[in-house]
């Protein structure tokens, strides 16, 4: 009997412990692999933070002057074209290439800022004007609007200059308003700049 339970442990043992280690390698991979996801979400995401504060300082340099612009996909096979109508500009153009994936991003970003915008307006009584870039950012299929975000947003300004079901429409329009976050820019641009006579001489100081 103890020579059997010799014999089962030389055979077993040695499957459990490769068992073992083979469970434990694949734990490590699997840890392995979800870091390498969590770093790779993590960076996607600081890029696109990146992208929408580079956005948000066109935006508002576009802002400053009076403009509003909107950025689609060309139609024409050509890669750039720019229309004006007023204080609106369209741009078509065709991203290619390594211009494309954060290109996009960064026009989606832009857009949502001019759809905010155009929010902004109608709320301030420019029914007209905001039912304009709504119309158009849908026509031309602008870049990171959806039909889950224009539609109802064209019916509500189409009603309020029709003078229909004023304040239902204007509640429409600020249930999908939203608002997007400040940018570095607003903190670092605004900022005083300490005087100094030797930037290889500097002392630690916070801007309050």
């Amino acid at each position: 009997m103890r020579a059997l339970a010799i014999v089962v442990c030389a055979i077993f043992f040695p499957v459990f412990g490769y068992l073992e280690v083979r469970h434990l390698r694949c734990t490590r991979q699997v840890t392995a692999s979800q870091n390498a996801a969590q770093i790779s979400r993590q960076q996607g995401n600081s890029y696109a933070s990146v992208l929408y504060n580079l956005a948000w300082e066109r935006f508002r340099a576009h802002e400053r002057i009076g403009q509003i612009w909107v950025f689609a996909p060309t139609k024409f096979g050509i890669w750039l074209q720019k229309f004006r109508k007023g204080q609106i500009t369209l741009v078509l153009v065709e991203l290619q290439g390594n211009d494309q994936v954060g290109g996009e991003l960064y026009l989606a970003h832009y857009n949502a800022l001019t759809l905010q915008k155009a929010d902004e307006l109608a709320l301030a009584g420019n029914y007209g004007q905001a039912e304009e870039i709504y119309n158009l950012m849908n026509f031309h299929n602008a870049y990171g609007i959806s039909n889950e975000l224009i539609i109802p947003r064209i019916r509500a300004a189409k009603a309020l200059v029709e003078g229909k079901e004023v304040e239902e429409s204007l509640q429409v329009i600020r249930e999908l308003r939203e608002t997007h976050g400040s940018s570095i820019f607003e903190e670092i641009e605004p900022s005083i700049a300490v005087i100094s006579t030797n930037f290889f001489e500097l002392s630690p100081y916070e801007i309050k």
